[in-house]
């Protein structure tokens, strides 16, 4: 997001998307965001070989704040359809995206990848709550907040879990297109033209069949 928005407010790169496009397209990450820095330091300074450690207790504070996911679920397919409408009719915000991604510091993933990864995220965070709580004793001092965020981090995740799998076949979809315009743009025989559109029709059969 940072790059988008550092590029927005250059006078010679203004032109690259408007900042109500990047607004709707990133929702509450930033948010999101905020809220799992200070989350992740809290975890840090756990002691690891301290068999009363509380991992539910550094949580709980923070937990209310989880219904965001909801918010940014909610706004994901908007999102989707403006960066795709975005990257096609705005050749300099599609060139753009594939120089950051070529960055040192870059991923390498497409945007359409880490937009999505919030809501994974959660889904994972659930899995992993699910497990600590198997593993700990009713006994424990942690296990009544454990239990308490687990219920809450649960309740938001099976409202955002709606519709994931369309929402992750939508960006393969979307992906391979983008690889089929840029291999027709680059074929110079009709042979390579009719390889681009077999791997076209391939993939989207392979999407859609797993």
């Amino acid at each position: 997001m940072s790059p988008l928005e550092d590029a927005v407010r250059d006078p010679k790169k203004s032109h690259i998307l408007k900042l109500e496009y990047i607004q709707t397209s990133f929702s509450v990450i930033r948010q999101i965001l905020n809220l799992s820095i200070p989350f992740l330091e809290d975890l840090r300074k756990i002691d690891p070989t301290d068999r009363n450690f509380c991992v539910g207790k550094v949580m709980k504070p923070i937990v209310p704040y989880y219904k965001l996911y909801k918010v940014y679920a909610g706004n994901h397919s908007k999102a989707m359809s403006t960066i795709e409408r975005c990257s096609t009719t705005k050749p300099k915000f599609q060139k753009f995206l594939q120089d950051v991604k070529k960055r040192s510091d870059s991923s390498g993933e497409s945007l359409h990848s880490l937009l999505i990864m919030p809501i994974q995220r959660l889904l994972r965070l659930k899995m992993l709550l699910e497990r600590l709580l198997k593993f700990t004793s009713e006994s424990h001092c942690d296990y009544n907040d454990l239990t308490s965020c687990l219920q809450a981090v649960r309740d938001v995740a099976n409202h955002v879990n709606h519709g994931v799998t369309e929402k992750e076949n939508r960006i393969k979809v979307w992906e391979i297109q983008q690889r089929m315009v840029r291999s027709v743009r680059e074929c110079s025989s009709p042979l390579n033209l009719f390889q681009s559109f077999h791997f076209f029709h391939v993939s989207h059969y392979v999407t859609f069949k797993n």
